[in-house]
């Protein structure tokens, strides 16, 4: 199993990210909101910033990361929404099918970028269907 990019509880650091489950704990079988939200999880792969998550895009430049940066990929297996909604929490109408993971230093800050995939197949370069839902930033200080 590929090694968790982050774990721990971070506190939402722009407004999608407070709307869609305020304070956020990553554990390793799973990421779950304040707001009820619960996602279980399983590791999929380790990829990097330059590597494509579909035909057209790149998770660095959808992140806002470098393109050496590790992004852990993870495979939604069960989700749980939120406490006052029928939506899920990070796509909307759609279902979560993948999370991506990455984790980067910004002054005495841990930020955890999460970036919502829908579609089944394993996010690549040649996979069918994958669709970019939205990317949320949260913090921790750093340890």
């Amino acid at each position: 199993m590929p090694p968790a990019v982050a774990l721990g509880e971070f506190a939402p650091a722009d407004p999608g990210a407070e709307a869609a489950t305020g304070k956020l704990t990553i554990e390793d079988m799973a990421i779950r909101g304040a707001n009820g939200a619960a996602f279980v999880t399983e590791r999929a792969a380790i990829v990097r910033g330059n590597d494509q998550y579909n035909a057209e895009a790149r998770y660095a430049d959808s992140m806002l990361i470098v393109p050496e940066q590790t992004v852990e990929l993870r495979r939604v297996v069960e989700r749980t929404l939120p406490e006052k909604s029928n939506a899920d929490p990070f796509c909307g109408a759609g279902k979560t099918g993948y999370l991506a993971v990455s984790k980067v230093r910004e002054g005495d800050t841990d930020v955890v970028k999460l970036m919502a995939l829908q579609g089944e197949a394993l996010p690549a370069a040649s996979a069918p269907g994958v669709t970019l839902c939205k990317v949320f930033s949260y913090s921790s200080p750093a340890k």
